[in-house]
């Protein structure tokens, strides 16, 4: 950046007073837009749905190459997914640092259970889709 040009941060006028944008806040209690699941090492994980800027913020912080690596990203947006460890918060990642502490954190175990959801997740979905098309 040029040394003559200033840059000034100003609150987002379209949170609430006091708020933090997507991916500064860890997450709250369970809400019904939550899933609970339980991994091989018995962990309980709290799942959410990653919000469209969220996912913008993780390709843009991953950067490229890493961004165009399906499995990488694969992986980076399953661990962004969990909003809590046996009921402990799990702050959204803001640095590849912090997502590489989710991945430490989860482990395969966590990772693993993840994935699995979200196929069953896929699948009933796909189902649906089918059981509407045929009507």
């Amino acid at each position: 950046m040029p040394d003559n040009v200033k840059l000034t941060l100003h609150p987002d006028p379209a949170l609430p007073p006091g708020s933090m944008a997507p991916g500064q806040a860890a997450a709250g209690p369970a809400t019904p837009e939550q899933t609970k699941i339980t991994d091989a090492l018995g962990r309980t994980l709290t799942l959410r749905e990653l919000d469209v800027l969220e996912e913008q913020d993780l390709i843009g912080m991953v950067g490229e190459p890493l961004c165009l690596n399906r499995l990488y990203m694969a992986r980076a947006l399953e661990a962004c997914s969990v909003a809590a460890i046996d009921g402990n918060p799990v702050a959204f990642p803001l640095t590849k640092a912090e997502l590489r502490a989710c991945f430490k954190r989860l482990r395969r175990d966590g990772l693993e259970a993840v994935m699995l959801n979200g196929m069953s997740e896929r699948e009933k979905r796909e189902k649906e889709r089918l059981a509407v098309a045929k009507k």
